[in-house]
């Protein structure tokens, strides 16, 4: 159903309904400044579309992987966290300290790919709060407004979960479980001032107002921990909505800085808490993907994971596993299988770090491989990106670019099925962070 829908929206879009609408959308953008960085968030003119036959399928392949993922985390003793999950000691002791509730990760996101004839691949698990969900929630109330879209609803009926919503919704019940008693509680949005993303902090700071919560965007630089409680100036903090990544504040925060005095002392609610940062470790897909590292996992459900994720191994010099029913020695094959595979470090993120094999030659795979063995890293199989055309206007004129497409189903507080994000890029790295790309609002659609 859903090529036929697509279809009918490019044939909808007239020059003159795509003049109109691409006008309104640039000038919406330039009056909200939504930008990431210095760069227009949105540069296409169409949603991704889903089907609601395709949202159950991403959002059920989401449920079953997030719950093995889950088994597999609860094996790995904190002791590990280092020797398994590839963190520093510092990121461990941060992951280490007690959040107050479960799951730890309040908003978090999978990156999955889809294919219009069914298939479903997931590829990484960022369990660190997450950015692009204020863009999303903002660009989708925009679209709905453009003469496109308006035109396009007379035939399909549009639903866009409110994601933003369904964020606010997820802290306060993350506060809740915690154990606060505040009505409202008043929340800090913290990250670096510098970010790419802060006019997203003001999206969300914005709507929680809205909703009658009080709330701040923060710079770490800017927290203070006075008579118990966690403040920014002359204001308590009772729940931090923290975008700040714990490898940043690993890296940047002393250890007696007030965020994690306060973490540590229960004295205001961190969601997601710290500990997220070891439930994004790569190598806990490479766990639940050999079945030598988790043999606990049931045939049936072994099966129904192979089918979403790709193959995936901790880079270890020396070791054998199994590669197309055969067992090899990995580094062996993978410089012999350079075409089909990735290299990722295990923690970084925002597509630091990823060399994709096809893209390079062999000298320069042989020393990605090397720098592989020196940090935590992992080898995935190459995980075939869809395409898809959008219209693009550029030079007053509309035209269908191709743009690979990713599918990234949310989870808030422990449930999926609320909303999905999209990145478009035509680089085969589809990441924001790392420059170029565009987001899209998601939209299930069905004919009325």
């Amino acid at each position: 159903m859903i090529v036929p829908a697509i279809e009918r929206y490019h044939e909808l879009l007239t020059p003159g309904i795509a003049a109109d609408s691409w006008g309104l959308l640039e000038e919406s953008i330039g009056r909200t400044n939504l930008v990431f960085g210095d760069r227009p968030i949105c540069t296409v003119l169409r949603p991704y579309f889903l089907s609601p036959d395709e949202a159950g399928l991403i959002y059920s392949a989401a449920s079953h992987t997030l719950s093995v993922l889950e088994r597999a985390f609860e094996r790995i003793p904190q002791s590990g966290y280092e020797s398994v999950l590839g963190l520093s000691p510092r990121e461990a002791a941060l992951a280490r300290i007690e959040c107050g509730f479960r799951p730890v990760e309040t908003i978090a996101r999978l990156d999955g790919f889809l294919t219009r004839d069914g298939g479903f691949g997931l590829v990484e698990y960022n369990a660190e709060s997450p950015g692009g969900i204020a863009f999303g929630h903002t660009l989708a109330k925009m679209f709905l407004d453009l003469p496109i879209v308006q035109a396009f609803s007379a035939e399909y009926r549009l639903h866009a979960p409110p994601i933003l919503d369904n964020s606010l919704d997820a802290l306060v019940g993350a506060y809740r479980s915690w154990g606060g008693t505040e009505p409202a509680p008043a929340i800090a949005i913290v990250d670096w001032k510098g970010a790419p993303t802060k006019v997203e902090f003001e999206i969300c700071r914005e709507r929680f107002e809205a909703r009658g919560y009080p709330a701040r965007v923060v710079d770490p630089a800017q927290l203070s921990f006075e008579g118990g409680r966690l403040r920014a100036g002359d204001f308590a903090i009772d729940l931090v909505y923290r975008r700040l990544v714990a490898s940043e504040a690993a890296a940047k925060l002393e250890e007696g800085h007030p965020l994690i005095v306060a973490a540590e002392r229960r004295a205001a609610c961190i969601a997601s808490g710290f500990g997220a940062f070891a439930l994004t470790s790569k190598a806990l897909f490479a766990i639940v993907s050999d079945p030598a590292s988790s043999p606990w996992l049931p045939a049936g459900e072994r099966a129904a994971l192979d089918r979403v994720l790709p193959w995936t191994r901790i880079v270890r010099e020396g070791r054998s596993t199994d590669w197309n029913g055969e067992s090899i020695d990995l580094l062996e094959a993978a410089r012999a299988a350079r075409d089909q595979l990735v290299v990722k470090p295990a923690t970084d993120y925002g597509g630091s770090g990823v060399v994709l094999g096809w893209t390079v030659d062999d000298a320069e795979w042989g020393a990605a491989l090397a720098n592989a063995l020196e940090r935590p890293s992992v080898l995935q199989r190459r995980v075939a990106l869809p395409t898809e055309a959008f219209p693009v206007v550029q030079d007053g004129h509309c035209d269908l670019v191709e743009f690979m497409a990713d599918i990234d189903p949310y989870r808030f507080n422990g449930e999926t099925g609320l909303g999905a994000g999209t990145r478009l890029s035509r680089s085969q790295l589809l990441n924001v962070t790392a420059g170029g790309g565009s987001a899209a609002p998601v939209f299930v659609v069905e004919p009325r």
